[in-house]
């Protein structure tokens, strides 16, 4: 195992910790997915039970050190959805049936209901994975979640309104990566060939990685 999928790993139990002392939150599951890029990616479901608006859920994400997931690969969705496939993420709302929140978004002014969809990490829709009659824009709906069915539970995605409390929120750590790095590659002599260093925000670590993220 590498030097950086420990530190990773660390980082992980950390978040568990930290998503613990959260008011209102109680416990959190975690899985990895094997990403296309060569990094690994790795899911923390939290559970929310009084409810959790996707502003809220969003700052949470960012101060354990991760993000809202971003789920591009079909693949990446059976492993995101399978964290969350629990009666305990999931609220009827509406006549529908809606899961935990994960970080799609879309932007204002935006044409409606379907245009403007995106990641708030700002990586390309890629999969658009929408429940049967959605998105659907009611209620001014402009955040995703798992969910928008009338019964069960599903690995589609609906729009709901970013007021909306739900039970729970998906957080990924993810390979460094631009934006959420900055790299310095060293060309001098004396330098390590085909590796670069990362300093990750929020981190007083740095690492050497090389292409394919070890």
């Amino acid at each position: 195992m590498s030097r950086f999928v420990k530190i990773l790993l660390r980082r992980c139990l950390w978040a568990w910790v930290s998503v613990a002392a959260l008011p209102g939150v109680s416990g959190a599951q975690v899985a990895s997915f094997a990403h296309p890029d060569g990094t690994t990616h790795w899911y923390q479901a939290v559970r929310v039970p009084g409810g959790i608006d996707w502003a809220t859920a969003h700052a949470q994400a960012a101060a354990m050190g991760g993000h809202l997931a971003t789920v591009t690969f079909g693949a990446e969705n059976t492993v995101v959805f399978q964290l969350i496939n629990h009666q305990d993420f999931w609220t009827g709302l509406g006549g529908e049936q809606l899961g935990a929140w994960i970080g799609g978004l879309q932007r204002p002014g935006s044409t409606e209901p379907a245009g403007g969809w995106g990641w708030a990490e700002w990586e390309g829709f890629g999969l658009p994975n929408w429940t049967a009659n959605q998105p659907d824009d009611q209620g001014g709906a402009d955040r995703l979640c798992y969910g928008g069915t009338p019964s069960g539970r599903f690995a589609t995605w609906a729009d709901v309104p970013g007021a909306t409390r739900l039970k729970g929120f998906v957080v990924e750590f993810a390979g460094p990566r631009v934006p959420r790095t900055v790299g310095l590659r060293r060309e001098d002599p004396g330098a390590s060939p085909g590796y670069t260093l990362f300093s990750p925000w929020r981190s007083y670590d740095s690492f050497l990685i090389d292409t394919r993220g070890r």
